[in-house]
């Protein structure tokens, strides 16, 4: 198993992506938990891994099946204790209006696979996370519940409006409108509003 120690943290979560910047209220820690960035069992390389201060992990795989054209992802889960659950999840049919933290994270990594929207990984976790003052943690019964995402990505936006957050405030802005369009192909948020 290769674990990782180059990554960033929020205060009480660490990960990693590839082409991911770090916005400024991230930084590089040693006192995070190691992120498993291959699958122990299959050796896959994860495009999405997280540990949170807790010991738990969560990393995103492309399954066996996986293709442009079939972006299935296995999500896998550990809790502190090294126990896990894992879902395969196609990141193309994720609703980010009405899902899991596990379907967010495939949203995530078909995201990063198809190159847009930028800095998707950064996005999704600050859509995890909240701008709330204490980051959300999510334990592993809180991770298979269903959240909106679209909403606190809209948060993002919100919160990034002065002109000094422009880059930032446009790469959220893409993001949350990327998760609209998702959301309406998927049977969710833009679609209840019309």
């Amino acid at each position: 198993m290769h674990i990782s120690n180059n990554y960033h943290t929020i205060p009480i979560m660490s990960y990693c992506g590839k082409n991911t910047s770090i916005p400024q209220n991230l930084t590089t820690r040693a006192n995070m938990p190691a992120l498993v960035s291959t699958d122990p069992v299959t050796n896959k390389e994860a495009v999405i891994p997280i540990a949170y201060k807790d010991g738990s992990r969560m990393s995103t795989f492309r399954a066996d099946s996986y293709s442009q054209d079939n972006p299935v992802y296995t999500v896998k889960y550990w809790d502190g204790n090294g126990n896990y659950t894992e879902e395969e999840i196609d990141g193309s049919k994720v609703d980010p209006s009405n899902a899991s933290v596990l379907e967010l994270l495939a949203f995530g990594s078909y995201c990063t696979d198809r190159g847009y929207p930028e800095d998707a990984v950064s996005n999704v976790m600050m859509a995890m996370v909240g701008v709330d003052e204490e980051p959300k943690f999510y334990s592993l019964d809180e991770a298979l519940e269903k959240h909106n995402f679209t909403e606190r990505m809209k948060d993002c936006v919100d919160i990034t409006s002065n002109p000094a957050y422009m880059i930032l405030h446009l790469k959220y802005k893409a993001m949350y409108e990327f998760m609209l369009e998702r959301s309406a192909e998927n049977g969710g948020l833009k679609k209840e509003q019309e």
